[in-house]
């Protein structure tokens, strides 16, 4: 008997989860349903699958990921439709680069998605996200002209670190590592020494895998070696990205031997 309880039990669940996933379907709005997916691609691993904030990669970021929900403080809840949207299409900026002195710099560890994601999907997220907080936004109005095509970029600058003097290849690197850190923030989603976001690989060892050609082409434009990578691009320009080729280039720690176990 209690085996077919349990058995009984576990097709209940199964047909609870059927019929929600069916209802997301048929009564979710499809831009909604849209950004949703979007969002669980990429942003959960920071924000956290109800956008709180605590996503598997939120405790090695810094700043830590904005909680979406509103829950402590009302921060979306507060904002236009259109500063979301900018947010999602702004480009990465560092303090040193603010001209307007009445503007606070709020320096973000999250990637724009404007070189990644169409216009109608970065609309979509916007959405998807007004779901996961109160708020008294219009809906946002898809027939409104908007690009359906995602931006594709250019990466075919040639990369030769070899023919650099040491004093040139030394301040390329410093670029480079300044861009890592502090313009791209890319030590959110990878790490070095393990120090860092576990989203992407760990690039401690990436001067020995990887071959500067392919680094550049890479972080210029990573869905143009694989359409499905989380990784998005983030309008690099073609000295950018080659300077942070040089630093990553520089990274060949000693390979970590695992312990044996008894």
């Amino acid at each position: 008997m209690m085996k077919k309880l349990v058995t009984w039990g576990g097709v209940a669940v199964l047909v609870v989860l059927a019929l929600w996933s069916v209802g997301r379907i048929l009564f979710e709005d499809p831009h909604v349903a849209q950004g949703h997916t979007l969002y669980e691609y990429y942003c959960a691993h920071c924000h956290g699958a109800k956008g709180r904030g605590d996503g598997y990669n939120a405790e090695f970021m810094d700043p830590r990921p904005r909680d979406l929900s509103d829950r402590v403080e009302t921060t979306l809840g507060d904002m236009t439709n259109e500063e979301i949207y900018d947010t999602l299409t702004r480009d990465a900026k560092e303090e040193s680069e603010v001209t307007n002195p009445d503007e606070d710099f709020i320096p973000s560890s999250m990637p724009t998605f404007k070189y990644t994601l169409s216009d109608e999907e970065r609309w979509a997220l916007v959405a998807y996200v007004r779901t996961l907080h109160k708020n008294d936004a219009p809906k946002i109005d898809f027939t409104k002209p908007m690009s359906t095509t995602r931006p594709v970029v250019e990466a075919d600058a040639k990369v030769d670190l070899a023919a650099l003097t040491p004093a040139q290849r030394d301040k390329l690197v410093g670029q480079g590592d300044h861009l890592y850190h502090k313009k791209f923030m890319c030590q959110s989603c990878h790490r070095i020494d393990d120090k860092g976001g576990r989203v992407g690989p760990d690039l401690s060892r990436s001067g020995f895998r990887l071959n500067p050609q392919w680094i550049y082409r890479w972080t210029k434009y990573p869905e143009a070696i694989r359409s499905d990578t989380k990784m998005p691009s983030f309008g690099m320009t073609d000295d950018q990205a080659i300077a942070v080729t040089a630093y990553l280039n520089t990274l060949r720690a000693d390979k970590v031997i695992a312990p044996k176990q008894d």
